[in-house]
């Protein structure tokens, strides 16, 4: 059309030999072909009829030309600044695995891997397989095939799984897609997103495990309150039971205290007597201890002079030795007086006879002293008898002596004691009209604690009623819980 309206313009030109639209046409013309809008005002209505397709050419091809400039700009924000992962695949023959098939994965899907472009993650479905975790890889991969395989399409792929990052760590993605088909219903083309959920499923693994720990402790506090209440049920009963015995008891009690009144009274006056008797038993108490401490005296007294006997039997006894010993010596002087005598002849007779008396002396006294010794060694053994004997007696009046120091000290105790209990059983007396009163106050009282045990049991039986109410709410919130962590 441009080259048609050229070479009119070219043909005008020369029959109006430059008339003066010529220049106003040719302007128009180089500012269309430069792609302005032009002021055809100038140009005459022949003109205008030809250059009004061009001008409506233009106007559609830069309403195009804007158009393609948005999408382009749309197309990298979605692809790099959405924050969404997208990719898309031009299947061959609905394969998504056959090597004529190609793919492309946005910056977003290869930024959130860890990766910058895609000399380091290609265009290629091996980029995106071969990073799967092992134990979501198959069931990835059969999920988008059943997907593609559905000639209907309504078999949706929308899958959660764990794939490689660049670092070497798994982290968890969702990816979701759809298919465009033929007239078949093959798959021609598929598109989608990748989206990082690591954080969201982690959270919502804690929470299912928080869920799991709410459930067993919850249910175990449910179970707990209704064994209790159960337990206090039995209280309740209980307590009814221990009311009414408790009021029967009173009854017995207050009897039997109006009975230990008397009793008491009776009591407290032997107990004064008896007081009277054990303040006596001291004072003897207190007279023997005098009495024992004198024996304790002599005994010592007569100990010391059995020994100062002793010692004077020992000094007699040495003496005794000397006089032997003398003895002996003047026994040998007679004998040789005697020798000497007859050796004399007549003129020795008398001096023998003299001789021989001393021997017999000398003999007598000897014997005596022998005797003497024997005594004395007789009187010895006696006197150590008798002190060993008197150092027993001193023992054992010794003994004596502390045993009745205890038993006048506990007989003093003892009369404490018993003016303490006279004192007390005197105000027992006194206290058990008060007792009395007390008793039938408690007789009232357990009355009402039979009531208050019927209540008891009332509440126990709500309290099991809101324990199977609690349970259920448990069940409820943790279906709750559990549907809000799967979402």
């Amino acid at each position: 059309m441009l080259t048609s309206i050229k070479e009119r313009s070219r043909a005008r030109s020369e029959d109006a030999r430059h008339g003066p639209n010529q220049g106003a046409l040719r302007q128009t013309l180089q500012v269309i072909l430069a792609g302005g809008t032009p002021d055809v005002s100038m140009l005459d209505a022949e003109d205008r009829a030809l250059v009004a397709p061009l001008l409506d050419r233009l106007q559609s091809l830069t309403d195009i030309k804007v158009d393609a400039e948005g999408m382009a700009e749309r197309l990298d924000l979605y692809e790099n600044h959405s924050g969404v992962g997208l990719w898309d695949a031009v299947l061959y023959n609905g394969d998504a695995f056959d090597e004529r098939s190609s793919w492309a994965w946005s910056n977003e899907i290869r930024r959130q891997l860890g990766y910058t472009s895609e000399r380091d993650f290609p265009n290629t479905v091996e980029a995106w397989s071969e990073k799967l975790h092992p134990d979501d890889a198959q069931a990835a991969e059969d999920a988008f095939v059943a997907h593609l395989a559905d000639r209907t399409g309504k078999t949706p792929y929308d899958v959660t799984y764990r794939l490689k990052v660049r670092s070497g760590e798994y982290r968890w993605f969702r990816d979701a897609g759809n298919a465009k088909r033929d007239a078949n219903g093959v798959a021609t083309r598929a598109s989608g997103s990748l989206n990082d959920i690591h954080e969201i499923k982690t959270a919502q693994d804690r929470l299912a495990e928080y869920a799991d720990i709410c459930e067993t402790r919850l249910k175990a506090m449910a179970d707990t309150i209704a064994h209790e209440s159960r337990g206090l049920s039995d209280t309740a009963t209980n307590l009814v039971h221990t009311a009414d015995t408790t009021r029967d008891s009173c009854v017995s009690a207050s009897d039997e205290l109006s009975k230990s009144s008397s009793n008491l009274e009776t009591v407290a006056s032997a107990a004064e007597e008896m007081s009277g008797s054990i303040q006596e038993v001291a004072h003897q108490a207190g007279d023997t201890q005098a009495r024992t401490n004198e024996a304790d005296t002599a005994s010592q007294d007569a100990r010391q002079r059995v020994s100062e006997l002793a010692a004077a039997a020992e000094d007699v006894a040495k003496t005794l030795e000397v006089i032997k010993q003398i003895a002996d010596q003047t026994n040998l002087l007679a004998l040789n007086a005697t020798i000497e005598a007859a050796r004399a002849g007549e003129a020795g007779k008398g001096f023998a006879v003299v001789a021989s008396e001393v021997k017999s002396l000398a003999q007598q006294s000897a014997k005596a002293a022998d005797e003497i010794a024997g005594k004395l060694t007789v009187m010895r053994d006696a006197t150590e008898s008798s002190v060993g004997r008197m150092e027993g007696v001193t023992k054992l009046i010794g003994q004596v002596s502390e045993l009745v120091t205890s038993v006048s000290a506990a007989v003093q105790e003892q009369s404490a004691a018993s003016q303490e209990i006279a004192r007390n059983i005197s105000e027992a007396a006194a206290s058990t009209d008060s007792v009395t009163g007390n008793v039938a106050a408690i007789q009232h009282d357990a009355q009402g604690l039979t009531d208050a045990g019927r209540q008891v049991g009332e509440a126990s039986g709500t309290l099991q009623d809101q324990a199977s109410a609690l349970a259920s709410e448990v069940d409820t919130l943790i279906a709750n819980i559990r549907h809000q962590g799967s979402r």
